[in-house]
């Protein structure tokens, strides 16, 4: 079976499911592959790859955000032990990109993005979200860096399986077969996923959505919905007076009657709108942070489905 670049992410997903990694049956090696991970999506793509054939440690601990995270002298040890490190990419552990080059002094560990292959039509770039055309935009949202917040598209994930699946074969070829199967068996579980949140957004009766801050653009443009606009136009910039009163212009016009803030600290000004316009505040999880399971990105997407579902049937 050809897994070429024409094929979509879904197919890519399936393909590898099917096929990658047939043929190969070599001796197990004596020692289980060590895999690190960056982030909470990131461990639990890489720990339903690997199943029972590989260790699988999240660098952060679960309560933390990886946007801002400072590496201590113990997770250099972890990265130089480490045969894989899995990251989301997208400059979302910008903290990590001289760690891994210099950690344990002895081998550089086999690196794999979620975001790795992805074309730049697939990708989001905040520089082109609404509200980077106004006068008073920050500036430091003008570069072309793209958003990485992709995890949230269930079928981008998918394609973050096949790189994950993909490298640790590379990394472990014994098991290739297994590590197939294993992703196989998780991408069914994501279209499952992406299928419910499909059906569910179809009946949606208000497709506008106001965030705490731009994390949902892929999820949006997967299901239909849009960004109105963002409390915080740059992370962790609290929003200027003008910024607020256009925000909620913006709102008043499309007739917004919920804003979504993320765990575990919504900017205060989202409840300041709440409070201004007269209307509820609902959480959806970004989940960069949560408990370190298997299941906890289907838990928390399918609980962000229930909360959609509430607020805008």
């Amino acid at each position: 079976m050809n897994c070429g670049m024409q094929q979509s992410v879904r197919e890519m997903g399936l393909c590898l499911a099917l096929a990658c990694g047939l043929g190969l049956d070599q001796a197990v090696e004596a020692r289980p592959l060590k895999i690190v991970t960056s982030f909470v999506p990131a461990y639990c793509f890489a720990a339903n790859a690997a199943g029972d054939l590989a260790t699988v440690e999240n660098l952060l601990p679960a309560d933390v955000d990886p946007h801002d995270y400072q590496l201590a002298p113990r997770d250099l040890v972890k990265l130089g032990e480490a045969d894989v490190v899995v990251v989301n990419g997208l400059s979302l552990e910008g903290w990590l990109n001289k760690a891994i080059e210099s950690a344990g002094g002895r081998h550089f560990p086999r690196v794999v993005q979620l975001a790795g292959g992805l074309s730049a039509k697939e990708l989001i770039y905040d520089a082109d979200a609404p509200w980077a055309q106004h006068a008073e935009f920050h500036p430091a949202m003008e570069s072309r860096f793209a958003n990485p917040h992709l995890w949230l598209d269930p079928q981008l994930a998918e394609h973050a399986m096949t790189n994950i699946c993909r490298a640790l074969q590379e990394a472990d070829p014994a098991n290739a077969a297994a590590y197939a199967r294993n992703t196989g068996a998780y991408v069914l579980r994501l279209q499952k996923l992406d299928e419910d949140i499909r059906a569910a957004a179809a009946s949606f009766t208000r497709r506008d959505i106001v965030t705490d801050h731009n994390a949902f653009p892929y999820f949006a443009r997967r299901y239909g919905l849009n960004v109105v606009g963002v409390v915080e136009e740059v992370d962790e910039v609290p929003p200027s007076p003008k910024q607020l009163a256009r925000l909620e212009r913006a709102m008043q016009a499309k007739r917004i009657t919920v804003i979504f803030t993320s765990p575990p600290t919504p900017p205060r000004e989202a409840s300041q709108i709440a409070s201004d316009l007269g209307i509820t505040v609902a959480t959806l999880n970004t989940i960069e942070i949560g408990p370190l399971k298997g299941s906890t990105y289907e838990d928390e997407m399918r609980q962000n489905l229930r909360v959609l579902e509430t607020n805008l049937r």
